[in-house]
């Protein structure tokens, strides 16, 4: 059986399970459990099986049996990790994936039993404290070299260890939690072990390891806990459908439940987690808009500006304010505003930045994408040595910045590792100056937040992991977390938390904010269960379903905010606006008039009004509010357009012409020549409307075939006017006889 169909049964019978066909599911899992010739596995599978009869048989025949829901639970999560235990067997010996790849290559390695590579790791630690005594510069480095090539090789095993592991034994889970618990062992590989974890959880589910992740949770190192609380909820999320059947998980994370500071910090890591979906778009943008734009105003620069003058002279005040236009009018300036924004709200605008700079060999060690970034890293003593000539300075920038994640902090510094010294110290100042002010913006805004550090140290871990699902060699390999929308505040074990209306109110405007629309509205209706009287909440649950073009849902929701608060002009006009959309042009005036009252000569009101006197084709009253409209400003075409069109409705002709002769004289669209056209030919001036068609064509996008089907959408006015079926047919055969002969 090829990897591919063991993968296959692995999911069917999950997806049994899941669904609690477990009689079906006994069956497929007993099948190939044979096929993979796994024995033992297949008697402890009878038992159950058995034991599954007689439970059922008590059930049939109405015998009490206290026991029913525990064993039932029990026969559930042996059943997963059966079919867990005998896929994997079977995919060690035919499976081509990393994953197993690196099983394989484990086995075959020197072998160390997790307690002595602790025993190592926190002897180098000791080892490492003891070169500050060294005297000898030359050999305190050799010696510090040593250790530190030593002690990233341990906690690149131990990572491997653990994501390699099959299910723990009691005393690999023993170990463990002393591990955790230890005070002694270094921050980076507890960093790395709670990372191991997470990544393993990922692929197959482990209740002790699940355990030992909440655990880590509640450790006293922010580091550790931040990123074991990312994990957990990652976990949760792809575990949901079994988290149910592990009643002693449950019972841990009800411990964990009670730990001062948790809700801030799963609202903090969910919000994060919401913000990393707009990371695909705003790497679009870099890379469709904003990095093309830069190339070609380069160009245009070096014509605008004499270099070398510039050069001399670094003053704001004598900078050409061309150089500024260029900005303006290619829109980059915006666009460069934006993301600055984005990246002061926490934003993740550097994935495009550094996603080329992902292939240093540092990388090709899996563990060190989760690795908290340490200047002492081996990979980077010549860099950090005394002598190498680095500003220490910017170091410690690199070190302590919250707008880089751990990774792309490795992937500057091995940069800066290749650049000629003139041009790291650019680069490095250039750093500095944006980070530095970036950072003081970030720490006045931190005054005003609980546990910024914590935030800061779950919104780089969460890059870090989107990096890795996006962009790592093997990810084909990995299910990308990233892949689709989360949904974590509804998780079984997380909503009950995150259930008070602060944290329901700080998630649902945040979907808003991001634009959410769908996510948003859904949460603002869980919040309108409990605060029914709250307009606002109603006016954002209709303004998401406009915006998802749910008309009829936006309507009902703005009614309602209306009744609970009828002063809102804002309201008032979203109604009108709703009823319009659904063809109601009689109640969208009403609700128009409304508003005209409550805040008079608003131009769109206005002319609001008059569309919906048109759509009654009550066309004189609609020619009153026009009118009224262009008094308030007839300095744009924006009134002209409607009484035009009206006036030639209402078969005043001349004054259709009178204004669609002020339309085009400005910048005329193919509907305004299109227009001016039928008025011409209802002034019996034929000639006239065909060199209007002619130029209505000329406009057009999408040529004769949207020219003919725009023409045929006036077919209606036209003859009301005078102009028949067949002088229309018979002009549209001229309008082609020309284009013929003028081609």
């Amino acid at each position: 059986m090829n990897a591919q169909r063991i993968e296959s049964l692995h999911r069917e019978i999950t997806e049994l399970i899941d669904r609690k066909e477990l009689k079906k599911a006994i069956a497929r899992l007993l099948s190939m459990i044979r096929q993979g010739q796994d024995w033992l596995a297949d008697e402890e599978l009878k038992r159950w099986e058995t034991t599954y009869k007689y439970m059922l048989l008590y059930f049939a025949q109405g015998n009490p049996d206290p026991e029913r829901e525990k064993v039932y639970d029990d026969l559930i999560a042996h059943l997963y990790r059966l079919v867990d235990i005998t896929a994997d067997a079977m995919l060690l010996k035919e499976s081509p994936s990393y994953f197993f790849d690196r099983k394989r290559y484990l086995s075959y390695s020197v072998q160390i039993s997790p307690e002595q590579l602790q025993k190592q790791i926190e002897k180098l630690v000791s080892d490492m404290a003891l070169t500050e005594l060294i005297d000898d510069d030359k050999a305190k480095a050799q010696k510090v070299s040593t250790i530190s090539h030593s002690f990233d090789n341990d906690l690149s095993v131990l990572f491997l260890q653990v994501w390699l592991a099959d299910r723990f034994k009691e005393s690999d889970i023993e170990h463990y939690r002393k591990q955790i618990e230890s005070d002694i062992f270094p921050v980076e590989g507890l960093c790395l072990l709670v990372s191991s974890l997470t990544l393993s959880l990922f692929r197959r589910f482990d209740e002790s390891k699940c355990i030992l992740l909440i655990d880590a949770c509640q450790h006293n190192d922010e580091d550790v806990r931040q990123r074991a609380l990312v994990g957990l909820l990652l976990v949760l999320y792809i575990h949901q459908k079994r988290i149910s059947s592990f009643p002693e998980l449950e019972h841990h994370f009800e411990v964990l439940a009670e730990r001062p500071g948790l809700i801030t910090d799963l609202r903090n890591i969910i919000l994060h987690f919401i913000r990393s979906r707009e990371t695909e778009k705003i790497s679009r943008k870099m890379t469709d808009e904003i990095l093309p734009e830069m190339m070609k105003i380069s160009p245009i620069l070096r014509k605008k500006m004499n270099l070398e003058e510039w050069k001399q002279d670094g003053s704001d005040e004598d900078k050409n304010p061309d150089w500024q236009e260029v900005f303006e009018q290619t829109g980059l300036e915006e666009k460069m505003k934006e993301m600055g924004r984005l990246q002061m709200e926490g934003s993740d605008i550097f994935m495009t930045t550094f996603a080329g700079l992902k292939s240093f060999p540092f990388f090709y060690n899996i563990s060190n994408w989760f690795l908290p970034f340490n200047t002492h890293h081996s990979a980077f003593l010549d860099m950090f040595s005394q002598h190498s000539g680095v500003d220490t300075g910017m170091l410690g920038i690199i070190m302590k910045s919250g707008i880089l994640c751990n990774s792309d902090k490795y992937s500057l510094c091995l940069s800066l590792m290749q650049m000629p010294a003139a041009q790291r110290d650019m680069v490095a100042n250039q750093f500095l100056s944006e980070n530095q002010e970036i950072d003081q913006m970030q720490a006045e805004e931190a005054l005003l937040q609980d546990n910024k550090k914590g935030d800061t140290i779950a919104k780089q871990y969460i890059q870090d992991l989107y990096r890795f699902f996006k962009l790592h060699p093997h990810r084909s390999d990995f299910f990308d977390v990233f892949s689709q929308p989360m949904h974590l505040h509804k998780l079984p074990l997380i909503k009950p938390l995150l259930s008070d209306t602060e944290s329901l109110r700080i998630i649902a405007e945040f979907f808003f904010r991001k634009e959410f629309y769908a996510d948003a509205v859904e949460v603002f209706g869980e919040l309108a269960e409990s605060d029914a009287e709250n307009s606002e909440i109603y006016q954002k649950i209709g303004y998401c379903h406009q915006m998802m073009d749910d008309d009829k849902s936006a309507l009902m929701a703005y009614l309602r905010a209306d009744m609970i608060f009828p002063d809102s002009a804002w309201t008032i006009r979203r109604i009108a606006q709703c009823y319009r959309r659904l063809k109601q042009p009689e109640l969208a005036l009403e609700y128009y008039m409304r508003f005209d009252k409550m805040s008079p000569d608003n131009l769109n009101v206005i002319l609001n009004i008059g569309h919906c006197y048109l759509e009654k084709k009550d066309y004189n009253e609609a020619l009153k509010y026009y009118f009224k409209a262009d008094y308030i400003d007839n300095s744009t075409s924006k009134s002209w357009r409607p009484i035009a069109w009206c006036s030639f409705l209402a078969g005043k002709f001349e004054q259709a012409e009178r204004y669609y002769q002020k339309i085009v004289e400005q910048s005329p669209s193919a509907q305004d020549w299109m227009n001016t056209g039928h008025v011409a030919w209802c002034l019996q001036q034929p000639a006239n409307a065909l060199e209007h068609y002619l130029k209505s064509l000329n406009l057009i996008q999408g040529g004769w075939e949207k020219f003919r089907e725009n023409f045929a959408e006036d077919e209606d006015e036209l003859e009301m006017a005078g102009i028949s079926l067949q002088d229309q047919h018979m002009m549209l055969d001229q309008i082609q006889y020309r284009l013929e002969g003028e081609s």
